[in-house]
């Protein structure tokens, strides 16, 4: 069953997507971050902090021990259930804590952590402007030995009210121990976040360690805000100024072709297309050109979903397996808690697991996709984090579409003729399909493009978006600027399509925008959207990336405005974002530091790339011998490594690449380990593959804590 196919991009988004994390709201659904800047956590045991225990003075367990006077509290406040706010010492400042964390109050800092697990995040405030005295400081005020070496320093652009970002994440232990450190200076104050635990706990518990850290808040600092403020009319200035901010970003980023659309007060007042189709290519793009829009597909299942419960195929609260008998998760007792609006919550504790998909996609049915979720371990308790996965999606689209005509065996078709008759053909989509094969032969679709080892973008085969297919609820959707600004008015309008046919109840669509699980203090997952505080206005939304498209789409019902960015680029969330910020710096007449970030996100990527050239090496053929041969991962499947003409490759099946060995980083490996480390490239850059040496033998892994994958050799005789 296993065929192979395109391993280099699942693990380029888990390399790379790093680096595009200072912005939280804008990457945490799209690319597979392995860690955020702000959202690492741990706590020493206690042989390494012998304070801990009966000299902290503990306040509180947050979860169970709430009472109802306190979550009615919470509730009034905008918490999420289960997450309380708590003060720093002499209540300078607060943070929430997220549901079952305990919270001590130490001397001179405020701990949050997990009950039995290694894993905390300590907040302080000390009287420094430098940021790295002030961090210095905070590890020996929290008695931590700070004898761990720097990996990266970086400064993003600060957040309001902050003057001055700094964050520091530090290498590996050996014991692949995680330390990371924050700190946000406000006049003569420095406000330092500590993040020290094992790299599985931190992976695990991501989301919850982003909730406490962008949710510092300090007492009496002032922020700005958009309450009240209404947008300024649509005008050719605006128009210009917009365009000028998009033609310069896709230079900076060099980005080959974007279309964007903008919604407001229930008409179309904008939309375009810029640059090529394909780099170096004739045909223009245009606001009928045929993109892929990944992850954003997720909205349109919502609406989906909403339709079903408004023509009583089930409701929200339906147990899922009711509706689909396979549904199935790795024990009875959680199988039996989730409903259909879990399916698309991202709130169940089940984990990320795309590489299943990304290996083995050709050989993947609707059906197989499914049954995949009953061999996943959960990350988290049920509804207490936020684990983004697809395949939970997936199965969500197709249990709807098993509501409405679908049989087992043949949920793929179901939902691709549910999502036509009942969204697309409403609406009036009459460019966006499912089908991949139509979306290809048309003459006006754009080429992906994938990243190099220089940090620019070329052509791949689109053949690669096959992936997407076995998943189609989740990501699989092709469509155009033109029809996803009647998508947009859809949705701006309560569910009502711009020819005046209801496509679905205002009840049920703003159902699919109500926060399910906190992703950071400023954002929430929903049905589907991302559902996020921009300075006091709610904006709903949804990021998608596949192979080699970025789609961003967004908007403020409050204000009746709306804006969709296709972009024919792997990773261009940074872009895309800037160009969402940018229209509402310009309609509000505020600073959303548009053109900063997108800067620093740009040196960020330079940067990278900079340094992964830097540490390219020679293959030493003697060294990676014992490694040339088949290889086989239970969840994944066969790879295969040669040695021909000098060049080392790996062959996943239909797909191969090139190997360029790398200098290898601190915390490389682990003890019991020697560890050659490997680059993907060819035809485009990939990630990172490490030959290793134990007693017992040899393996070769990929992905580091929860997300790494070893092979074992193939003993074919």
């Amino acid at each position: 069953m296993r065929s192979k196919a395109s391993i280099k991009a699942s693990i380029t988004s888990k390399r790379l997507g790093r680096y595009r994390c200072w912005s939280p709201v804008a990457t945490m659904a799209v690319l597979s971050c392995v860690l955020l800047w702000s959202c690492s956590t741990a706590r020493p045991s206690s042989e390494e902090d012998p304070k801990r225990g009966s000299e902290a003075k503990s306040e509180a367990q947050a979860g169970d021990t709430t009472t109802r006077s306190e979550a009615s509290k919470r509730a009034e406040s905008g918490e999420s259930p289960g997450m309380r706010r708590v003060e720093g010492p002499g209540g300078e400042f607060s943070v929430p804590v997220p549901q079952n964390w305990a919270t001590t109050l130490d001397e001179g800092y405020r701990v949050v952590s997990v009950p039995n697990v290694d894993l905390a995040v300590y907040l302080t405030a000390l009287g420094e402007t430098d940021p790295e005295a002030a961090i210095s400081k905070a590890w020996e005020r929290v008695g931590i030995d700070q004898t761990f070496d720097v990996g990266n320093k970086a400064s993003p652009p600060a957040e309001d009210p902050f003057e001055r970002l700094t964050v520091i994440t530090y290498e590996l232990s050996s014991k692949q121990r995680f330390r990371q450190a924050v700190a946000r200076r406000l006049g003569e104050r420095t406000y330092v976040t500590l993040i020290d635990g094992p790299l599985v706990d931190v992976q695990k518990r991501n989301s919850q360690i982003q909730v406490i850290d962008s949710g510092l808040r300090v007492e009496g600092a002032d922020v700005s805000t958009l309450e009240g403020v209404s947008p300024g009319a649509w005008d050719p200035s605006i128009e210009e100024e917009l365009s000028k901010h998009i033609r310069e970003k896709m230079n900076a980023f060099g980005i080959p072709g974007v279309a964007i659309g903008v919604v407001k007060d229930g008409q179309v007042v904008w939309k375009r297309g810029f640059g090529k189709r394909q780099e170096g290519g004739a045909e223009s793009v245009t606001t009928e050109t045929r993109m892929m829009i990944g992850s954003t597909t997720k909205t349109m299942t919502a609406m989906l979903m909403a339709q079903a419960v408004d023509s009583g195929r089930f409701e929200w609260k339906t147990p899922a397996a009711d509706v689909l008998p396979q549904f199935k998760l790795n024990t009875s007792e959680l199988t039996g808690r989730v409903q259909m609006r879990h399916l698309l919550c991202a709130c169940t504790g089940i984990p990320r697991r795309d590489l299943e998909i990304l290996m083995n996609y050709r050989d993947l049915s609707a059906e197989d996709v499914v049954e995949q979720l009953a061999t996943f371990e959960p990350f988290t308790e049920f509804g207490t984090a936020f684990q983004y996965s697809n395949q939970m999606v997936a199965a969500g689209g197709y249990a709807t579409a098993a509501a409405y005509t679908g049989t087992w065996g043949e949920l793929l078709p179901a939902y691709e003729s549910a999502m036509k008759k009942e969204v697309f053909g409403p609406i009036g989509m009459k460019s966006t399909t499912l089908r991949f094969d139509r979306a290809v032969s048309a003459s006006n679709h754009a080429t992906p493009h994938g990243m190099t080892l220089e940090g620019t973008y070329d052509p791949i085969d689109v053949s690669l978006e096959r992936f997407t297919v076995p998943l189609a609820p989740a990501g699989a959707v092709w469509s155009t600027v033109g029809d996803m600004t009647r998508y947009l008015r859809t949705q701006l309008s309560g569910g009502v399509a711009p020819g005046g046919t209801r496509v679905v109840s205002e009840k049920n669509l703003e159902k699919t925008w109500e926060p399910q699980v906190k992703i950071s203090d400023q954002a929430s997952y929903g049905l589907g959207w991302i559902v996020s505080d921009l300075r006091g206005k709610r904006v709903i939304g949804h990021n998608g990336n596949t192979m080699g498209f970025t789609s961003n789409l967004a908007f403020i019902p409050s204000d009746d405005l709306g804006i969709v960015i296709l972009a024919n680029a792997w990773g261009a969330n940074s872009f895309s974002e800037s160009v969402r910020a940018r229209l509402f710096e310009l309609l509000y007449d505020a600073d959303l530091k548009a053109v900063e970030n997108a800067t620093y996100a740009r040196e960020q990527t330079t940067q990278e790339f900079k340094s992964l050239r830097e540490r390219l090496t020679s293959v030493d053929e003697a060294a990676v011998k014992p490694f040339i041969g088949t290889w086989t991962n239970d969840s994944l499947g066969r790879l295969e490594v040669r040695w021909e003409d000098g060049d080392l490759t790996y062959d996943v099946g239909e797909f191969s690449a090139e190997l360029l060995p790398l200098k290898p980083e601190d915390g490389e490996g682990d003890e019991s380990s020697a560890t050659m480390t490997f680059l993907t490239v060819k035809p485009q850059v990939g990630g990172i593959l490490r030959f290793e040496t134990t007693d017992d033998g040899v393996r070769i892994s990929f992905g580091r804590g929860t997300t790494k994958y070893t092979f074992e050799p193939v003993d074919d005789g």
